[in-house]
């Protein structure tokens, strides 16, 4: 399964949970389409295809995790805050609490493939 089917089938399960301001509380993602989620980096995501995935834009360079996706990204994945630090998950602290349906931590898109 590529990205954009992934994408297709988590705008469907918004749809089907009515997703209202970001709120993914209600999101249950299927095992096998989790499966599909893990495989991915990222990291290496566009712009876009992080916005379909929810990735909420902080500023100029971070785009911000959605709470639904924290489990989905591997451990040893490097994360930066709202506050320029750096954490690697699964080693470091992340608080996983949400604002408007993100953590405050997320790719530097400067990284990410345009």
């Amino acid at each position: 399964m590529n990205v954009n089917e992934i994408i297709d089938q988590i705008e469907g399960l918004f749809v089907l949970t009515k997703l209202v301001d970001n709120n993914f509380d209600n999101i249950k993602i299927p095992e096998e389409l989790g499966y599909e989620i893990k495989k991915l980096n990222f990291a290496e995501l566009s712009i876009e295809e992080l916005k379909g995935f929810k990735f909420g834009h902080w500023d100029k360079d971070l785009y911000l995790v959605p709470g639904y996706l924290f489990d989905y990204i591997a451990d040893g994945v490097e994360l930066i805050s709202i506050f320029d630090e750096k954490c690697i998950k699964g080693i470091n602290p992340i608080d996983r609490d949400t604002r408007f349906g993100c953590i405050a931590f997320g790719f530097d898109k400067t990284n990410l493939i345009l």
